[in-house]
């Protein structure tokens, strides 16, 4: 591997490791959001956290909101960088 091609590829991984990082903290504030939140606030929080989710595994085939969960994280990043 030529030192182009390597620079090229450690660009490549820190955009995708900025892009994880990026999503991480937004799945982060919205656990965070509803652990902060009080009284029917805490409800409201609760059923928008799992609509988002179900909405997010909602085109993946599979068996149980698990399997699908699965597959749509690992998929979603993999299709991000193509």
């Amino acid at each position: 591997m030529t030192e182009p091609e390597f620079q090229d590829m450690m660009i490549e991984y820190a955009t995708l490791t900025d892009s994880l990082t990026e999503t991480l903290e937004i799945r982060i504030a919205a656990l965070e959001e509803v652990a902060a939140a009080r009284g029917p606030g805490r409800f409201l929080a609760a059923w928008r956290l799992g609509r988002d989710l179900r909405a997010s595994i909602r085109p993946w085939p599979g068996m149980s909101f698990r399997w699908r969960r699965a597959e749509a994280v690992h998929n979603a990043w993999l299709s991000r960088t193509r």
